[in-house]
């Protein structure tokens, strides 16, 4: 699947697929050769009750629920799925006032993650708050954690992660595509 992947971005060897645009990688994603799962967004389990058509044409006509969202990455993220997100994010942000984006860049201190970087799901011990002592999390870490637990249940309880003395979070939007930054010293910060 990979090597015809490659065809469809018309990339001759990895180097040359990494090279491409977000864009560009979305736009073979959606490319549909007929075989069962592939066109990753045209190509989910559409049922025509719960989902009852591609996840791209429901996004892109904005027919999505309007709901509340937070949605981020983190930073040494797969292009593909970098790009998948920031299109859930820019048209959920079309409808939805209260959509907050984000991007995770704090690498913990232990053997995988100095292999592989701030991988995907790296995010998810500090959102649970789970810690085993072999993996060295520290102090740091431990801030870190509180702080996306507190914006994670603020977000659940009422649709905006702000509050209780919590480096602001502006939400994201066509003019000001704001997205918070999470690791040890947690900023915003404004794509170009």
């Amino acid at each position: 699947l990979g090597v015809e992947f490659a065809k469809r971005l018309g990339a001759d060897d990895l180097t040359a697929m990494r090279a491409k645009s977000a864009d560009e990688l979305l736009a073979a994603a959606k490319k549909n050769t007929g075989r069962v799962g592939e066109g990753t967004l045209d190509n989910l389990c559409i049922d025509g009750y719960v989902l009852p058509e591609s996840l791209y044409k429901i996004f892109a006509a904005g027919r999505q629920h309007n709901v509340p969202l937070i949605a981020g990455t983190t930073k040494d993220e797969d292009r593909l799925f970098l790009a998948g997100v920031q299109a859930v994010v820019q048209a959920m942000a079309a409808i939805q006032p209260k959509t907050f984006s984000y991007e995770f860049r704090r690498t913990p201190d232990y053997a995988v993650a100095k292999k592989l970087g701030c991988f995907h799901g790296v995010e998810l011990p500090y959102l649970f708050r789970y810690f085993p002592a072999l993996l060295k999390f520290n102090a740091d870490d431990e801030r870190l954690s509180d702080l996306m637990i507190g914006y994670w249940t603020r977000f659940a309880h009422t649709g905006d992660p702000n509050g209780s003395g919590a480096p602001a979070w502006p939400t994201y939007n066509a003019s000001a595509r704001h997205v918070q930054v999470l690791d040890a010293g947690t900023q915003t910060v404004q794509p170009v």
